[in-house]
C-alpha cells in the first residue's frame, strides 16, 4: 500500500512539474491572477504567494505582480508575529512525551499543562492558561492516556471530555464552559 502511495505521488508531482514548464495561455494567467488576489483578500497568503510565484516566473518584468508578491510576503511575516499565532505554534511545538490522568479534575489538568508548558518549551517559559469555569459548575472526568502529544491535542482531548472549551487569545489560553442552550418546549 505504502509503494502504491508513493508512486501516485512521484506520479503526479512529475505530472505538476512537466505541466509548469509550459507556459499558460494570456487568460489563464489572467485566472492565475485572479485567483491569487482573492486568496490574498481572504488571508490565505500563503496560497496566493505561490500563485504569484508562478506568475513571476512568467512574466519577470511585471511590476503589479512583483508588487503583489511583496506585498504578500509581508502580510504572512506580520501574521507569523501576531501574538495569537506566535501562542498557536507554541502550542503546537510543545510536545508531551506522556499525558496519564484517571479521573483526574479538568482544573488539575490544566494547571499541570502550565507546569509542563515551562519545562518543555524551548524558552522555558510556561504558557498562561486562564480559568474562567465556575466554580460550581459540573464537569465530566478527565481520563486519558496519551504518548508523543502536542499539547494543543492534548487540550482538545481534555476539553472535550470535560464538557469545556477554549480560545487561544493573544498572551493566554482561555478556557471556558460553553453556554448551555435550553430546548424549546414544543
Amino acid at each position: 500500500m505504502k509503494t502504491y502511495l508513493m508512486l501516485l505521488v512521484v506520479l503526479t508531482v512529475n505530472a505538476w512539474e512537466g505541466a509548469t514548464n509550459e507556459v499558460p495561455s494570456g487568460a489563464e494567467q489572467e485566472r492565475i491572477f485572479m485567483e491569487a488576489v482573492l486568496l490574498r483578500q481572504h488571508g490565505l497568503y500563503g496560497e496566493a504567494e505561490a500563485k504569484l510565484k508562478d506568475l513571476a516566473t512568467w512574466q519577470p518584468n511585471q511590476p503589479t505582480i512583483k508588487e503583489m508578491l511583496t506585498d504578500v510576503q509581508a502580510k504572512m511575516k506580520a501574521k507569523e508575529a501576531e501574538p495569537v499565532s506566535v501562542l498557536k505554534r507554541r502550542l503546537a511545538e510543545i510536545v508531551f512525551p506522556v499525558v496519564n490522568f484517571r479521573e483526574a479534575a479538568a482544573l488539575d489538568v490544566i494547571q499541570y499543562f502550565q507546569t509542563e508548558s515551562g519545562k518543555l518549551a524551548a524558552d522555558k517559559t510556561e504558557i498562561n492558561f486562564v480559568w474562567l469555569v465556575p466554580a460550581e459548575a459540573k464537569l465530566g472526568a478527565v481520563t486519558l492516556s496519551l504518548k508523543k502529544v502536542p499539547l494543543a491535542d492534548a487540550l482538545d482531548y481534555v476539553t472535550q471530555l470535560a464538557g469545556l472549551k477554549y480560545r487561544v487569545e493573544a498572551h493566554a489560553v482561555v478556557i471556558y464552559q460553553p453556554e448551555v442552550r435550553n430546548a424549546k418546549p414544543e
